[in-house]
């Protein structure tokens, strides 16, 4: 699977909804722009880790 497709048909704004990517990010190449959000996932991974849940991160 390409890391594509698993944000195949997922709307910029639902990112934004799903507080992923900052509110006002809705442009299709605005992900890139999130790099400042990074240690909020290094917290939610050690959250995930910590209660033995399992989190697949793709990145490129």
């Amino acid at each position: 699977m390409s890391p594509g497709a698993l944000v195949d048909g997922v709307d910029p704004a639902e990112l934004v909804a799903a507080v992923a990517l900052p509110a006002g990010w809705t442009e299709e190449d605005a992900p890139h722009l999130a790099s400042g959000h990074y240690r909020a996932l290094a917290d939610f991974l050690r959250t995930a880790a910590r209660y033995r849940q399992a989190v697949l991160v793709w990145t490129e």
